[in-house]
């Protein structure tokens, strides 16, 4: 917990970090304490994460699949919550779980995930890259497109 804040007031933090509706001043305003403070939750929360998600990969090398399968999804779905489904540290969450459905060979269901990570990895790159370009927006449509073509396929 943050230096000399109150149980609710870490709370508060948290959910204001958690919903992504402002921005770290702000959300100190709110809660009437130091931007550090709300940076130092919101370091704590991403570590937080991050130990949920190896606590997945310790359980996958055991080979507790099942109980592995629940911490990733767990720490995926909080990543896409705090930093949003591109974020790298998001990325990686899915890929952990594709392994996971690698090692009980869900074989489908992990190569959609790893294909997901690298199509997002890869805009992610040509978006910074390339910034606010037509071929960005082209790309984006195609991977739309391909993906539904999938979909029915699969169908």
């Amino acid at each position: 917990m943050a230096p000399n804040l109150a149980a609710s007031q870490h709370d508060m933090i948290r959910d204001m970090i958690m919903s992504k509706s402002l921005k770290t001043d702000q959300m100190a305003d709110v809660a009437g304490c130091s931007p550090r403070s709300v940076k130092a939750i919101r370091s704590n929360l991403r570590d937080t994460l991050t130990s949920v998600s190896q606590l997945g990969s310790v359980l996958e090398s055991q080979g507790k699949y099942e109980e592995a399968e629940v911490m990733h999804r767990r720490a995926l779905k909080r990543y896409e919550k705090v930093l949003g489904a591109e974020h790298p540290d998001t990325l990686t969450s899915v890929s952990n779980l594709a392994s996971t459905f690698w090692s009980q060979k869900r074989l489908k269901e992990a190569e959609k995930l790893e294909l997901q990570v690298m199509v997002k990895a890869c805009i992610q790159l040509q978006k910074r890259i390339l910034g606010p370009y037509p071929n960005t927006e082209s790309s984006l449509e195609a991977l739309n497109e391909w993906q539904m073509e999938n979909i029915e396929m699969e169908l």
